[in-house]
């Protein structure tokens, strides 16, 4: 199962990306009625900094489009979004881009946008549907290569305490289930592991104060599925209970925290260069193209050896790329040219 998800994107760790090449280009802006396309964006959870990354670059390149975007905030509240997505038909969206908190209960809203002959963008969403094309992160994988790099870290059959991310949310039983794929390939034993529902910081921080009073140093690893609430773990740690924490997002705020040695590493999701990948998307749904209906984007690691080739959020905002797929292995990846 495992795949070095960083060697097939190491070009995208260095500045070799700031290269010419070919730019994204815009369809034209004019919507319904031939009034400027709007896109509704719903972001699931808007504090996490990534997925606020990821919808300033998406912002952004919709801009650089002539397209309009109206963004909400679920807060990590499947109701809500749904309400959301009922607003954002009624003001008139040509395209719907979104990441589902529970794909089963909103399809019926999305149904209705369908109905309207809305494109709708999903990304982390294998269910319900049909959708235009769903950016599919390599969750599992990346997680799955978590628990091999605590256990290449601090050996086999070393301790970890796990962080795992709601159930209900498909993102998170795929990196769940990753991790404890990979912790048992591995051999790494899971000491404890507790769900944080809300995926708040305070919950973590909690949860790694507790398994400081129950394991101390027998706790070499820790693993948490966000960095936002990794960071949290990392700062409870002292000279009795120091594990290596990983997380996954690739935030400006995590890779710092690599760089300083606060996180062993991250699975960067390139936030801002993913948001500008959704317009892409967008784009080839409003000039009638098609794309494939799952479209894997692979997670590099960051840690201490190549934090420093890493692109910054401003380089993935401002680099001339274009968005394209290639078929490997059975499945299709998502690919970035830059000349």
């Amino acid at each position: 199962m495992h795949i070095s998800s960083a060697r097939r994107w190491g070009a995208l760790l260095i500045p070799v990306l700031l290269a010419t090449g070919c730019s994204t280009q815009s369809t034209g802006n004019a919507g319904k009625d031939g009034n400027e396309i709007v896109i509704g964006h719903s972001v699931p959870h808007g504090a996490d900094p990534v997925l606020a990354a990821q919808a300033h670059g998406l912002e952004v390149e919709a801009k650089r489009q002539g397209y309009e975007v109206i963004t909400t905030d679920a807060n990590v509240d499947p109701g809500k979004q749904i309400s959301d997505v009922e607003t954002m038909l009624q003001r008139g969206i040509d395209a719907l881009v979104i990441w589902p908190l529970d794909a089963t209960s909103i399809q019926p809203e999305l149904d209705r946008v369908r109905a309207a002959g809305i494109p709708v963008v999903v990304h982390d969403t294998a269910s319900g549907g049909p959708y235009f094309t769903n950016l599919d992160y390599a969750d599992r994988q990346a997680a799955y290569e978590a628990a091999e790099y605590l256990a290449q870290l601090n050996g086999p059959e070393s301790g970890a305490v796990a962080v795992l991310g709601p159930e209900t949310i498909e993102t998170f039983r795929e990196r769940n289930a990753g991790f404890r794929e990979g912790a048992e390939a591995a051999g790494l034993k899971i000491l404890d592991a507790q769900t944080n529902e809300r995926i708040t910081p305070d919950a973590t921080a909690a949860l790694a104060r507790t398994w400081k009073q129950r394991f101390g140093s027998e706790a070499q690893g820790l693993f948490d599925p966000v960095d936002l609430t990794a960071l949290a773990a990392a700062a409870v740690k002292d000279d009795k209970f120091a594990p290596d924490v990983v997380g996954l997002g690739g935030g400006e705020d995590a890779i710092e925290a690599v760089r300083s040695g606060v996180l062993a590493a991250t699975w960067d999701l390139r936030p801002t260069l993913i948001g500008r990948a959704l317009v892409w998307a967008v784009s080839e749904a409003l000039a009638g193209r098609k794309l494939p209906a799952d479209i894997t984007i692979e997670l590099p690691r960051i840690d201490h050896d190549n934090v420093g080739q890493v692109m910054s959020s401003e380089d993935q905002l401002d680099a001339d790329v274009a968005f394209g797929t290639e078929e490997r292995d059975g499945k299709t990846y998502l690919t970035v040219d830059t000349g």
